[in-house]
């Protein structure tokens, strides 16, 4: 499965990638649509606007990232929503939300290579998205904040130092 993690790309750069399966967008790239507004709406609306990407981007499955997505139930849960057009079913992940990292460059890249080596190990869709929302977690928590200046790099080896 080839998956394309969309950051800062145009829906026509998008689209003309058709062979990704899996096209992971963060909501705030998404403020031009109007199907949804990024600021609001319920956990119904954003399911709706997955499945609708799935069909403007032209892929078997979307993975809208929480990371900046607002408030919809609860401000202390982050939920992540995957829509898989083959099954035409919803998977929503949730965990805590983390505020005051310093260190968070690189998680929409981490998330996309980490559920493509999960994927390779044979995991299903849906359990490679939860094995990679739990990796990139723990390379947040585990991030040494006094690398570097700004967003300072995830800690992918934290693994190494348990």
């Amino acid at each position: 499965m080839k998956i394309l993690h969309v950051l800062g790309v145009s829906y026509e750069d998008a689209v003309r990638d058709d062979n990704s399966e899996l096209k992971s967008p963060c909501v705030n790239e998404e403020k031009g649509n109007r199907h949804v507004s990024p600021e609001s709406g319920s956990i119904e609306q954003f399911k709706r606007f997955t499945k609708f990407l799935t069909l403007k981007l032209k892929c078997r499955a979307v993975l809208l990232k929480g990371g900046h997505m607002p408030e919809v139930e609860n401000p202390d849960i982050i939920q992540e929503i995957l829509y898989d057009s083959l099954k035409d079913q919803f998977t929503i992940y949730k965990h805590t939300k983390m505020t005051g990292l310093k260190n968070t460059h690189g998680t929409g890249c981490t998330l996309s290579s980490s559920i493509s080596s999960y994927l390779s190990m044979g995991h299903s869709l849906q359990e490679a998205v939860k094995l990679g929302v739990l990796y990139v977690h723990q390379t947040l928590v585990h991030a040494d904040e006094t690398i570097g200046y700004g967003p300072g790099p995830l800690n992918h080896n934290w693994q190494l130092n348990q």
